[in-house]
């Protein structure tokens, strides 16, 4: 069963669309790819150039999930996630990274991180990451 809610004229949308990813990769082609991927399983999806863009726009209008790179042009990812912890935001952040450095997998993790993949990743397994993250971010 799907839960779904009204929408003005009386339009039903899964609750799933109501949920919306923040995606931050220093590649855009990535982005641009994890945004489709999200889009076809009916999830919307906004990218960012940066993780501060990010983080503003998530400060004033919370996601109910984050996929952002470890390392971003600006700021890292576990910094992305500490200062949204720091606003209050119980948000699931999932990290990707280019690297199979364990020692930032285990700070990502200690940090709060929802997810850690490492790139190249499995699209099916990133989009189970995703609905299980919107799943538990419903609960908040």
């Amino acid at each position: 069963m799907v839960d779904i809610f009204m929408l003005p004229e009386n339009k039903v949308m899964p609750v799933q669309l109501a949920s919306t990813v923040y995606i931050a990769d220093s590649d855009s082609e990535v982005g641009k790819s994890i945004q489709f991927l999200l889009e076809t399983d009916n999830i919307a999806a906004v990218v960012f150039a940066d993780g501060q863009g990010l983080l503003d726009q998530a400060i004033a209008n919370p996601p109910s999930c984050v996929i952002a790179e470890a390392v971003l042009p600006d700021i890292s990812g576990v910094t992305l996630l500490k200062r949204l912890r720091q606003a209050g935001l119980q948000t699931p952040v999932i990290l990707l990274t280019n690297s199979s450095e364990v020692s930032m997998a285990v700070e990502a993790v200690k940090s709060g991180a929802w997810d850690y993949f490492e790139k190249p990743f499995l699209q099916r397994v990133l989009l189970d990451s995703v609905n299980r993250a919107l799943g538990q971010s419903q609960q908040y």
